[in-house]
């Protein structure tokens, strides 16, 4: 296979070239790479040529050899496709970092001995991807947002004891080394750990029990959006259900809470605030990356605590359930997802150029000339409108997603004003005061679990029943009768005047 006349604008791929002409005559096309079997391959030939096992070397050499093969093969693919090579680079992403997880393990067993919880059960540590690696959408240069977790406390079992919180921070500092340390064959990943519970000042791993205590009294709206995309990439796979269902309640709400509308009225603030300076970047700029994760993720975190089907964590695939349960039209449904792989295919090839995580085109002719025929474009001209088109109706819907976003915060100030006046009218009447903060709390409760209408005839039902304490603790502490009741008044106005009328049915 000869070199293409491009290549050496193409510095990342030329230093690779060997690689990819090996490897293509091993896999004729992508769908032929099986990573973990060609990591078997790939370990026998590094062990037959070194005496010693260089593990920053080792790790070092497959990303880039096995990265440039999947990028040169992507570059001329139809478009449908460029979505399975993300998956592919972001499953190579995840065979190194369990590898190096393998590795430093086996480091902190030789001379810690393993962790064991008070049950005398061994405890492994769990990496926990976020971003674009936890969606299987990771670009050819990026970064890994990561998170360590581990099940239980306890103290490991070697001659050198440790704790279970120091046995795994020092652990995931072997991890990052690593993946992230440059050598001179460069770096596996830059390795991100902000997104962990208190960031930077919080400690490197902590317990599950830590990080949903740290997401029920600390965790902020902004969370909910990281958390949304999160996969467990190396680790104990038996739990990683358990552990994800247990951080479900903060990320999804049952019910329509009104925090969503302030979180997302501030998010288009930032991002607003942010696009001034950004319009050439295909990640940050108007109608961008973002714009469309944001559309999709935004969406997810109002409708998916009903619908469970909305809760994954794919940008491509959530797209495409959006539109079945008819949270998007499917035109505009065909239209973000076609915008989002030109974009994501641009920023990749831009970035395929040196290995940079770079989300603007570069200026080079030639660089330009090759995603026009990767396009399949004439020129740079004809791609450059289709670009903005793109981008115009992305830009399009995002407005459209936040100005529904303010209507409904605007009415939400509303009802809570009205809601407040009404409420007043119940509590200002002369009762003891347990029972008057026993209502207040069941109206709280009821401003998550049903819609304005409702819930004034629901204060009506209040009024009658206010020298009536058992009725309102039932109310208060049978949450599926109280719910039953809302529920009931809600379907017809039968139940409301009978409820209203004959209180004693709550029985």
């Amino acid at each position: 296979m000869n070199p293409p006349e491009w290549l050496s604008e193409f510095p990342f791929l030329q230093a690779q070239w060997s690689e990819i002409i090996a490897l293509s005559d091993i896999y004729p096309s992508v769908e032929h790479l099986d990573l973990s079997l060609d990591w078997d391959k790939f370990s026998l030939t590094y062990r037959q040529s070194n005496i010693t096992i260089d593990w920053f070397a080792k790790l070092r050499q497959f990303r880039k050899s096995r990265l440039a093969y999947l990028a040169y093969h992507d570059l001329f693919q139809p478009l449908n496709q460029h979505l399975k090579v993300m998956n592919k680079v972001s499953d190579l992403a995840d065979l190194l970092i369990q590898k190096a997880h393998q590795q430093a393990a086996a480091d902190m067993l030789a001379k810690h001995g393993r962790v064991i919880d008070v049950n005398g059960v061994c405890v492994d540590l769990m990496i926990w991807a976020l971003g674009k690696l936890g969606t299987r959408e990771l670009n050819y240069s990026s970064d890994v947002d990561l998170v360590l977790l581990y099940s239980q406390d306890g103290m490991s079992d070697g001659k050198r004891s440790l704790d279970a919180s120091s046995y795994f921070t020092r652990l995931g500092q072997k991890i990052i080394k690593l993946l992230d340390y440059f050598t001179q064959d460069g770096q596996v990943y830059r390795v991100d750990m902000r997104l962990r519970p208190f960031g930077s000042a919080g400690p490197l791993a902590c317990s599950v029990a830590a990080l949903q205590q740290y997401l029920q009294y600390e965790g902020r709206e902004w969370e909910r959006f990281a958390w949304m995309r999160a996969r467990m990439v190396s680790g104990q796979s038996a739990i990683a259900d358990e552990v994800k269902n247990k951080i479900k309640s903060f990320i999804y709400r049952k019910h329509l809470d009104y925090t969503v509308f302030n979180a997302l009225a501030k998010i288009k603030t930032e991002i607003a605030d942010h696009l001034g300076y950004a319009d050439d970047d295909l990640k940050q700029g108007v109608g961008g990356i973002r714009a469309v994760e944001f559309i999709v993720q935004s969406l997810q975190l109002v409708f998916a605590g009903r619908n469970t089907l909305l809760q994954g964590t794919e940008i491509s695939q959530q797209i495409q359930q959006l539109v079945n349960a008819n949270k998007l039209s499917e035109t505009d449904g065909i239209r973000l997802r076609l915008a989002w792989l030109w974009l994501r295919k641009l920023e990749n090839i831009s970035q395929l150029v040196a290995d940079q995580p770079t989300h603007k085109i570069s200026d080079n002719p030639v660089v330009k000339q090759v995603i026009c025929d990767s396009f399949n474009c004439g020129n740079w001209d004809e791609l450059q409108a289709i670009i903005d088109s793109h981008r115009g109706e992305v830009d399009g819907l995002f407005n459209q997603l936040f100005a529904d976003a303010d209507n409904a915060l605007q009415l939400t100030v509303q009802q809570k004003v009205k809601l407040h006046q009404l409420t007043q009218d119940v509590c200002n009447k002369p009762l003891p005061r347990k029972r008057q903060e026993n209502i207040e709390q069941l109206l709280h409760n009821s401003l998550q679990l049903a819609p304005q209408s409702v819930l004034e005839d629901f204060l009506v039902l209040i009024k009658n029943i206010l020298t009536r304490p058992n009725y309102i603790l039932m109310l208060l502490k049978e949450k599926n009768v109280h719910q039953s009741v809302l529920n009931l008044m809600g379907k017809h106005s039968y139940f409301v005047s009978v409820l209203q009328s004959y209180p004693v049915l709550l029985e």
